[in-house]
């Protein structure tokens, strides 16, 4: 059975997944958790997305965790 893709493309989308991610799971983030929630392979595509939202971290390499913040 093949899966189905949308072949819609949006710019914010990852945003929008942070957000749910923050609201339904928790307020941080490692960049494992960023690609299992996504379903990525890439972890520097991963790298870029959370580097690019110039979150609050704290750790290095593996440990490094992302602070998530979406105060509304």
């Amino acid at each position: 059975m093949a899966l189905n893709q949308c072949q819609q493309s949006s710019k914010t989308a990852h945003i929008h997944a942070l957000r749910d991610y923050f609201y339904l799971i928790g307020s941080t983030i490692t960049n494992r958790q960023l690609r299992d929630y996504l379903s990525f392979s890439s972890s520097s595509s991963a790298t870029r997305i959370l580097q690019s939202l110039n979150l609050t971290s704290s750790g290095v390499n593996k440990g490094r965790v992302y602070r998530l913040n979406f105060d509304e």
